[in-house]
């Protein structure tokens, strides 16, 4: 019995340096996305884009209708026929997306290169080639092609409330046209089916904060399909990293209780 209570006299502070470490995964923070807000079939629906903060990443989850394959169902706002495909990651750093402020990043959830729209609008807008997993700083994005629609009139949100350089009311991020760097693979972009819930798929992939420069920070994120017929947007903040002085002095503290045991039996 005396074994017994010295093992457990040392669970609370083994948990609190665990949990100090990072060591240990959380629950998501959830962010639900209105449901009435879409614009086409419900294959556009996007229900919420969730995160977590552990061993120093990001980890990102969006609930979504929409198929990695995308939607070749249809032609796009200009008759082209082109497929819709899943947007990028939109990650903002100390700032926000409607205000232009703060430090803009990317993370490709698709591989793709060149101009994917066929608006007439964009001036051929040359894209930059972008990998499923990157991460890419500086990143400029497209708007989506649905854009013989007013996102205002539906009443939905996120809604910027302002027009894009080219003139259009789809002032949603989409895909990344162009970046600074490319900061590297982060993770795999899995998409995967699920059953049981009301949205189709759940897409999960993870950023390094210190890629991001995240640590101490506030964050934005948004997800769209290529079209614009839906989004998301969520923010949060990154607790600072522990000092390597916090961490130490946990670990003298539960070597004291160690050795205080110790003496005691």
């Amino acid at each position: 019995m005396r074994k017994f209570g010295m093992f457990s006299s040392l669970v609370a502070p083994l948990a609190l340096l665990l949990m100090v470490g990072g060591a240990q995964a959380g629950p998501y923070t959830i962010n639900n996305d209105s449901t009435s807000d879409r614009w086409g079939p419900a294959m556009y629906e996007v229900y919420g884009l969730d995160y977590r903060i552990e061993n120093g990443y990001l980890d990102i989850k969006i609930r979504t209708s929409f198929p990695q394959a995308g939607d070749t169902g249809g032609s796009d706002s200009y008759g082209s026929g082109l497929l819709f495909s899943p947007g990028d990651l939109y990650i903002n750093v100390g700032g926000s997306y409607t205000a232009k402020t703060g430090q803009n990043f990317g993370l490709g959830l698709t591989n793709h290169i060149g101009d994917l729209t066929a608006d007439p609008n964009d001036n051929a807008l040359a894209w930059s080639q972008v990998n499923a997993g990157n991460l890419y700083s500086n990143a400029t994005f497209v708007t989506g092609t649905a854009e013989d629609y007013d996102q205002a009139g539906l009443s939905g949100s996120p809604y910027d409330g302002g027009l894009d350089p080219y003139g259009h009311k789809n002032n949603l991020p989409t895909f990344i046209a162009a970046y600074g760097s490319n900061l590297g693979y982060q993770s795999a972009v899995n998409w995967t089916a699920v059953s049981g819930q009301p949205w189709a798929y759940e897409v999960t992939t993870s950023i390094s904060l210190a890629a991001l420069d995240l640590y101490g920070k506030n964050f934005e994120l948004w997800w769209a399909m290529e079209c614009g017929n839906d989004a998301v947007k969520t923010t949060g903040y990154a607790p600072p990293v522990p000092e390597p002085a916090t961490l130490a002095c946990f670990a003298l503290g539960l070597g004291v209780v160690l050795r205080r045991r110790r003496r005691a039996a």
